[in-house]
């Protein structure tokens, strides 16, 4: 496989907030060998509840690239970094996996 699609949730508390997320996001690895770059695309929405009323809700962006490593025929590895823009901030998320 070379293309992962898929959907998602999350729960977020960072200092007492709490908020959302929800997404969608691609993944491509362009080579079929043991070692490939990748690449993903995640978009959606995140809403915390802050200090204004309801809440703030905001588009969600991340563009991410990095490395896969196969390790059996089902079995992947992964590091990956880029750029998360939400919530009117951009932030650099560092991601170690594993894909089954």
């Amino acid at each position: 496989k070379r293309f992962f699609a898929g959907a998602g949730i999350g729960y977020q508390n960072f200092e007492g907030i709490s908020g959302i997320t929800l997404f969608g996001d691609i993944e491509y690895l362009p080579l079929k060998s043991k070692l490939s770059p990748l690449l993903n695309i995640k978009v959606g929405y995140d809403h915390i509840w802050n200090q204004y009323e309801g809440g703030t809700g905001t588009a969600l962006g991340e563009f991410t690239a990095g490395i896969d490593y196969k390790l059996t025929q089902k079995l992947n590895i992964f590091l990956k970094s880029g750029m998360l823009f939400t919530q009117q901030a951009f932030l650099i998320p560092v991601k170690i996996g594993m894909r089954f």
